[in-house]
């Protein structure tokens, strides 16, 4: 079967034996894992011992599957664990965290995986290690958040179908790098209000992203940032006016910071997977945020994600 590797780094605030203490214990990882974090009441089972060789941990649930990992080996700076999938299908892996003293309070963290693809997904293997990129990242920014900060500022909840209503909106449509978004749409969204205070224009319902595509091997991403009018609307460009219509969707609610919007969307996707659910691809889907970043605090900002269904 092909050989595959995935492997991201991050730098994270704290001495290397702080980091590694915090990995050789299994049951502090729930607190991070970009996959438990979908399903935080899926069950759990923690050997005895933990902190040395032959610690373990498994799960089993409806979204992350069922699966186990040993941790094998533990040196000054390398920490090695088998993998073991059993469901939704089997597979091995090898694990490694490799940690890097940067200074006395720094350390830089990265986590491999080595695997191999059932000849069947051969062809689709590129997308596939991009999205288990796309996992590595969103994890290892909440294992920073964590070590950091003592807390993780994301929690998920699945609301089930809804009801998206329609509506007429302003926006500005882009494309851009997924490492730039953050920029591009507060850059978007301060144009968008400054536009509506000048031309008094009133805000009908929370402002919107209209998630049109994310590719995860470029890493590119193309949106229009939306705010909803209550009518059809003549702008200039860069605005463009559109309408929404009427669409049943699937929602999920993010508490917590933007950037960890992607635990959300994972958890939409894997949901309508599961559930078989069929969703459209253009849009991909919607962010709606229910509160005010400028006046809440991060931890307990609203942002609803919608999956148009079809």
């Amino acid at each position: 079967m092909p050989a595959y590797q995935v492997k991201r780094s991050t730098v994270i605030n704290k001495p290397i034996a702080d980091v590694k203490a915090s990995l050789i214990d299994f049951r502090q990882w729930p607190i991070w894992s970009p996959w438990l974090i979908m399903e935080p009441d899926s069950q759990l089972n923690y050997s005895d011992t933990q902190s040395q060789v032959g610690a373990s941990y498994n799960w089993d649930g409806t979204l992350v599957g069922a699966g186990e990992m040993v941790l094998e080996e533990i040196t000054d700076q390398q920490l090695a664990m088998d993998l073991q999938f059993k469901r939704p299908f089997t597979s091995t892996a090898k694990v490694f965290f490799d940690l890097e003293k940067q200074d006395q309070s720094t350390t830089r963290v990265t986590w491999t995986m080595n695997s191999h693809f059932p000849f069947l997904l051969f062809f689709v293997a590129k997308k596939i290690k991009a999205h288990i990129g796309m996992d590595y990242e969103r994890g290892l920014k909440m294992l920073k958040d964590y070590l950091e900060t003592g807390t993780v500022s994301s929690k998920v909840e699945i609301e089930g179908k809804t009801k998206i209503q329609e509506q007429h909106f302003i926006g500005l449509e882009r494309t851009c790098a997924i490492t730039d978004l953050s920029q591009v749409m507060r850059d978007d969204f301060s144009y968008l209000f400054n536009y509506m205070k000048e031309q008094d224009i009133s805000l009908t319902s929370s402002p919107l992203k209209i998630v049109k595509s994310v590719d995860p091997l470029s890493k590119m991403t193309s949106f229009v940032c939306a705010v909803p009018v209550n009518k059809e609307m003549e702008v200039t460009p860069p605005l463009i006016a559109g309408f929404l219509k009427e669409q049943n969707g699937l929602k999920i609610t993010h508490t917590g910071f933007y950037e960890h919007l992607g635990n959300a969307w994972s958890t939409a996707m894997a949901y309508s997977g599961n559930h078989r659910i069929k969703t459209r691809r253009n849009p991909l889907g919607y962010e709606f945020y229910l509160n005010d970043p400028a006046n809440t605090d991060q931890a307990d900002l609203l942002t609803e994600v919608i999956l148009p269904i079809r």
